[in-house]
């Protein structure tokens, strides 16, 4: 469900809330287990998993990911565009648009799956500013993310920051920033005027 970076001899699934709204094809698991709730966390962290949670069962988005690392030069670009229930998908590395569907009963499961094992802590809100002509409140927030070697094993868990930009007046991420080690991930997100892009 979220796309593999592959830098050094280490290869890092790079947060962005992670973005649980990385929807690609094949890679959605069976997670299992009750599913997190935002009051769960106790931790100052509703206000992230409610933004999270709310994108995940909006009818039409658009989000684009760019994640980079040292050893790579070229960064890996990952996209998605959802419309209604149907996923639209550009798998890293390929370019070619994918089609997929998926409800937003499904989003919010798979969501909800990732924040219960990944949840953020450490949260602190941040100043409120506007991006692109919309205000937005921002947050910084951490997460454990599981860390997998080479050869796909298990080697602990990597300290994920991120800082996330939801908008102020409709609670929606606009914008995630994510460093995981040597990897930095991007991800924008728009709302507006949302057009799928195979007829």
């Amino acid at each position: 469900m979220v796309p593999v970076i592959k830098g050094r001899k280490d290869v890092i699934k790079p947060s962005s809330t992670t973005l649980l709204f990385v929807l690609a094809a094949g890679l959605l698991g069976s997670g299992g287990g009750r599913t997190a709730d935002a009051a769960d966390l106790g931790n100052g962290c509703e206000a992230v998993v409610n933004a999270i949670q709310a994108m995940s069962t909006t009818p039409r988005f658009h989000w684009k990911m760019t994640a980079t690392t040292t050893n790579r030069k070229r960064p890996s670009r990952h996209e998605e565009v959802v419309i209604d229930d149907i996923v639209y998908m550009t798998p890293p590395g390929q370019g070619k648009w994918m089609r997929m569907r998926m409800t937003a009963a499904d989003r919010a499961a798979f969501a909800a799956r990732e924040m219960e094992q990944n949840p953020p802590s450490e949260c602190r809100m941040e100043q409120r500013q506007d991006l692109g002509g919309v205000e937005v409140q921002t947050y910084v927030y951490q997460q454990n993310l599981p860390q997998e070697d080479s050869a796909g094993a298990g080697s602990g868990a990597a300290v994920s920051t991120s800082k996330l930009w939801v908008g102020a007046s409709d609670g929606l991420p606009r914008r995630i920033e994510s460093l995981t080690g040597d990897v930095s991930v991007l991800v924008t997100v728009n709302y507006d005027n949302v057009q799928p892009p195979l007829r």
